[in-house]
């Protein structure tokens, strides 16, 4: 199984950049954070969130420094949405992988100072 985490810093990449790197993993599920996605845009990554074989669950907020996604490939069902942040902080589902094998996933962006 592969697992991507990545903090995206939002604009200091650009969306085809991430999309190219996240198409050349062959990832089961990606954890994408600070992705700086904004409600109600289209969202990047066409060939990932437009693909059927994928599915995406996300968090996110207007505020900058927010918003984190996940991303799983077919290999992988979302059981259930178990916790979405409304201030785009974090989100917790759970899947199953290969229909076996459950897991509970935890997105979380949380900047260093705020503790």
């Amino acid at each position: 199984m592969r697992i991507v985490l990545w903090n995206i810093q939002g604009a200091k990449h650009e969306s085809v950049i991430v999309e190219e790197q996240l198409n050349s993993t062959h990832f089961d599920i990606a954890i994408l954070t600070e992705t700086n996605l904004i409600p109600n845009i289209p969202p990047p990554f066409p060939s990932i969130t437009n693909n059927p074989n994928f599915k995406t669950a996300w968090s996110s907020n207007e505020q900058r420094g927010t918003r984190v996604r996940i991303i799983l490939n077919n290999n992988c069902q979302l059981i259930k949405d178990l916790l979405i942040d409304k201030d785009g902080r974090f989100i917790a589902i759970s899947v199953t992988v290969n229909h076996s094998a459950t897991l509970n996933l935890i997105a979380l962006y949380a900047q260093a100072k705020s503790f």
